[in-house]
């Protein structure tokens, strides 16, 4: 019964992605394109799994329920820029940007469309592999990533040449959660409550398998669950949320000026990631 959950870390960006893509990318060529110069940050504070080992389920990408195939075009929400990372210190100068932003509300459509806008912005960096999270704003930024992702895209202009490599077997990855399976405040409590008792078995001398059936107990005691009740495990499940890009019918009404921001922050003349996160 224990949570199924990368623990947040901060590591060296460059270091790390430059040993991701010397294996990916042991003797490939770079197509001739013209790169808009960029900024790095040194850390990121979440683990990029999906950088490391990626799998693609194309199977599982459908047309959105009510998209443009069925009620036509969709708009964007407003958003809130919470962390961007780009960088340039990979090998053959391959270029990487990751933008995570914040949302209020809204639907699965507008989520997948909200997602999608930023990723094509941030294309016109010029940048070889763009991963966009689309997180919930009302949960707070230091609880874990599975709590707030709504949406989670990868995306290469040049299917060819990202640093997914083979996994990536099409310009777009799309995933969006479904509303009914995003966490409630009470899956939240669950799950803190079942990894604070686990930690303070194990801290005690508690073997961990242990541990984890005692914490098991005391939480089903505590929330009144059924004993084998499951953890909650993310809003967004790659075997399920898959969706297509053609599904996505984006409309801008030119209300929101996130975008517009956006845009101007990652500009090809003046990239500046500090402006960005402060919209």
């Amino acid at each position: 019964m224990k949570m199924n959950e990368l623990k947040p870390i901060v590591t060296l960006i460059a270091v790390v992605f430059f040993a991701i893509v010397a294996y990916i990318y042991n003797g490939k060529a770079r197509p001739t394109e013209s790169i808009a110069p960029t900024a790095t940050l040194a850390t990121q504070a979440k683990p990029d799994s999906a950088v490391v080992n990626k799998s693609i389920k194309a199977a599982n990408r459908t047309p959105l329920a009510g998209s443009a195939d069925a009620k036509g075009p969709v708009k964007t929400l407003p958003f809130i820029i919470e962390r961007i990372m780009l960088n340039d210190l990979l090998e053959d100068k391959h270029k990487l940007v990751k933008i995570e932003a914040g949302v209020r509300g809204g639907n699965r459509m507008e989520w997948a469309a909200t997602a999608v806008a930023i990723a094509e912005v941030a294309s016109r960096t010029g940048v070889d592999s763009i991963e966009v999270v689309l997180n919930r704003f009302e949960v707070p930024i230091e609880k874990s990533a599975m709590y707030r992702e709504l949406s989670h895209i990868y995306y290469a202009p040049n299917p060819s040449y990202s640093i997914w490599g083979d996994a990536l077997k099409d310009k777009w990855e799309i995933y969006v959660a479904h509303k009914k399976n995003i966490a409630t405040q009470k899956d939240m409590d669950v799950n803190d409550y079942f990894e604070q008792a686990n930690q303070q078995l194990i801290d005690s001398g508690v073997e961990y398998n242990e541990a984890d059936d005692k914490a098991g107990v005391m939480t089903a005691k505590k929330f009144q669950l059924k004993k084998d009740f499951m953890l909650f495990s993310g809003n967004v499940n790659e075997s399920d949320d898959g969706v297509s890009r053609a599904s996505i019918n984006i409309i801008n009404e030119g209300k929101d000026t996130s975008l517009t921001a956006l845009n101007g922050c990652l500009s090809a003349a003046n990239i500046n990631v500090k402006a960005c996160t402060k919209q």
